[in-house]
This record gives structure tokens, C-alpha cells and sequence, in this order.
């Protein structure tokens, strides 16, 4: 007598074409989220009014910034460090928990996917840090 659970018989697989579409994987986030910051929104929408299409996999960009600052002063009494510094802006590690996702709304990308798939590069990151430690400050 075998000792299946009555729910176990009934279990539906989706098939591996289905499980490639439904989820992507190596992302914590798998929809780009609505942009508070932004006015106009963009939609994507079949000519037939039907909801059922592939979308190929994006690599990851990383986009070129200059900021004027890298090193943060960290006021906050329940973190333990004074300052922080970041030399780039989103992350591949896609997890959905991370603080840093909202930044990205900032710059004009989703908080969602965006933020795995746009890393913002601090190009002038060493330059900076130079000069915030050399500062007499």
C-alpha cells in the first residue's frame, strides 16, 4: 500500500515551455512595477487584445553615471557605520527584500526588474572616493 497524500495524486505539472514563460529565472522580481515618480505610463498590449505573448530574455545593461558624491553619511542609530558608499546602483542578486530597489525609481526605472536588469555604474567612483578621503574635512 503506497502512502500518498490524497493531494499529491491531483497535482497539475506545467509543462517546461509554460515554466519558461511563467517564471524567469535568476530574478527576484518578474514584472516591472509602476514608477511613482514618473507621470506617463507605457503599456504593452497585443493588437488583438490577447495577453499571451513571449518575451526573449534581456541581458543586463549597465548604464554609465557621473555623480558629483559617492560616500554617504549614515545617520541612522540602528545601523553600525557611520558612512556609507555604493559605486554602482542596482543589482543582478535580484532579491526582493533589498532596501536599494526604490533608488531606481529616482532615475526613472521600475523598482521590479529594472533594477536587476539596469545596473547604474558609478564610473567616476575611485575619483571620488580619492577626494572624499583627501578632503581636510
Amino acid at each position: 500500500m503506497e502512502n500518498k497524500l490524497k493531494q499529491d495524486h491531483y497535482k497539475v505539472k506545467a509543462t517546461e515551455q509554460q515554466e519558461k514563460t511563467q517564471y524567469k529565472t535568476g530574478r527576484g522580481a518578474q514584472i516591472n512595477t509602476k514608477n511613482r515618480f514618473l507621470k506617463n505610463e507605457t503599456t504593452k498590449e497585443h493588437i488583438e487584445a490577447i495577453d499571451d505573448w513571449e518575451e526573449t530574455a534581456l541581458q543586463t545593461q549597465y548604464i554609465e553615471t557621473h555623480p558629483k558624491t559617492i560616500v554617504n553619511k549614515v545617520e541612522s542609530p540602528d545601523v553600525g557605520m557611520s558612512y556609507s558608499m555604493n559605486p554602482y546602483a542596482g543589482c543582478e542578486h535580484g532579491c526582493i527584500y533589498c532596501y536599494a530597489r526604490n533608488v531606481h525609481e529616482y532615475w526613472g526605472y521600475s523598482a521590479g526588474l529594472d533594477f536587476e536588469q539596469k545596473i547604474l555604474v558609478k564610473k567616476n567612483a575611485p575619483q571620488l572616493l580619492r577626494k572624499f578621503l583627501t578632503h581636510p574635512k
